[in-house]
């Protein structure tokens, strides 16, 4: 009888343990969505996650649709340290500290962020710079797309295309023609 009791009791605490794991998982997966939206300054969603999301107006209708930034662009010459910026905002009542990561293929660029960590307190904002050292192998005037993006969130926060530009021509260098003198 007491192990029947016993059995019950051991039941009973692991249904409580694994609704409370349920929940907290639950509440970290809210927090993380919350957190992102902040840090993309998007909207809050105005309808249940379970539910399909309605069709949107039609995008030749003249009404304003999703509207998606074009891609900044980091452009230089060879050896030349470009760069870029764009701003974050934290909106959200959370605090909280992420990693900034660019990723793409970037032929011999070498592309940074800075700050490569980040930390916003609800209001705060920030101003994110995209560096890149441009390479010589680096070819001339194509285009090498990427990304901002937050690991922790697998959340893309910025688009930017690196670019090398032409040399410049090269100077010529004066000669140095002497006059000649005509005799006669």
């Amino acid at each position: 009888m007491t192990n029947l009791r016993l059995g019950e009791i051991i039941k009973s605490a692991t249904e409580v343990n694994l609704r409370y794991s349920a929940s907290a998982l639950n509440l970290s997966k809210d927090y993380l969505k919350a957190f992102a939206r902040a840090v993309t300054n998007e909207d809050t969603p105005e309808q249940p996650e379970d539910r399909e999301p309605e069709a949107g107006p039609d995008p030749g209708s003249g009404t304003k649709s999703e509207s998606r930034r074009p891609p900044l662009i980091v452009a230089g010459r060879r050896g030349d340290i470009a760069n870029a910026a764009f701003a974050v905002n934290n909106t959200s009542q959370m605090s909280g500290t992420v990693t900034l990561q660019a990723v793409g293929d970037f032929a011999d660029t070498k592309v940074s962020v800075d700050p490569e960590t980040l930390t916003l307190k609800n209001g705060e904002g920030a101003i994110i710079r995209i560096l890149a050292t441009i390479g010589n192998k680096t070819p001339v005037d194509e285009d090498h797309p990427g990304m901002v993006i937050i690991p922790e969130l697998g959340l893309q926060i910025a688009e930017f295309v690196v670019r090398r530009l032409a040399d410049p021509p090269a100077k010529k260098k004066p000669t140095n023609r002497r006059p000649t003198s005509k005799k006669a």
